[in-house]
């Protein structure tokens, strides 16, 4: 399977599992509800906080990216194999967290989650971009995009959901562990078939 197939596959999915997480829009549901903000207001925020989350996302990788040819004087296959590194560290972090939060209750994982948590940098995409610079700038920025949109859509479309359609409320009492399993997975099986390079 082409580099570019696997690598924009596992930043759409990132994308999606990371942007479904309740941590990432109970907050907005809450807020906007306490403070009646109108609908274009909660929906302006909800896009406004997607494209924070992915372009700081984006931005921490390009920084880690720039530093790494930098400082390393890293060549483009040194730095493909300090992706897939990074992709099994990651993965690692995304699991423990999981398993850290299994034993604490949604609401408590709400009481420490705000609106500003939902547009800190997802160190998901940071492996993903690393290793999509062997392509060149040309995909790298493709992914980029995509990455961006559909995680900008994703919230988005998860406010809109919990907000207008009967009992998709409930969706905000599912364990937010669950989908640092399953991007910790998609990181491993990433790292695994880009190492094989299958």
């Amino acid at each position: 399977m082409p580099l570019f197939a696997v690598l924009i596959s596992t930043a759409i999915l990132v994308a999606i599992f990371h942007m479904i997480a309740p941590d990432h829009w109970v907050p907005l549901l809450i807020i906007s509800k306490t403070r009646n903000y109108s609908r274009k207001s909660k929906y302006g925020i909800a896009v406004l906080l997607g494209l924070g989350h992915s372009g700081s996302s984006v931005l921490v990788a390009f920084l880690v990216l720039l530093v790494g040819i930098m400082v390393l004087k890293s060549s483009v296959h040194l730095l493909t194999d300090i992706s897939i590194l990074l992709m099994f560290i990651i993965a690692a972090y995304f699991i423990l967290n999981g398993l850290r939060e299994a034993n604490e209750s949604n609401d408590e994982l709400m009481s420490r989650s705000a609106l500003a948590v939902s547009a800190f940098p997802d160190l998901a995409y940071l492996p993903i971009f690393i290793a999509s610079f062997r392509l060149g700038s040309v995909d790298t920025a493709y992914i980029t995009t995509t990455f961006i949109a559909v995680t900008t859509l994703t919230l988005a479309a998860v406010v809109w959901l919990t907000s207008n359609l009967p009992g998709t409320k409930r969706l905000k009492n599912m364990p937010g562990r669950f989908t640092d399993y399953l991007i910790g997975l998609i990181l491993v099986i990433t790292g695994v078939v880009v190492y094989l390079g299958l």
